[in-house]
């Protein structure tokens, strides 16, 4: 259990570099409002991304 939760958080964090990745070259090409609804997605999926950090812990 322990050594597939460390595998899955190292792919959690590839999809996540990726998304990051994917949500900044949006962002160059969209306008100040879409801006804003990216910044909040983000947020969201730091969240998310610390929490299961968190569980991968205990």
């Amino acid at each position: 259990l322990w050594t597939s939760k460390i595998a899955s958080g190292k792919e959690d964090r590839h999809l996540l570099e990726e998304f990051l990745q994917g949500s900044i070259h949006l962002s160059l090409f969209s306008n100040w409002t879409q801006n804003l609804n990216i910044l909040d997605v983000l947020g969201m999926t730091l969240n998310v991304y610390i929490a299961s950090i968190t569980a991968n812990t205990e």
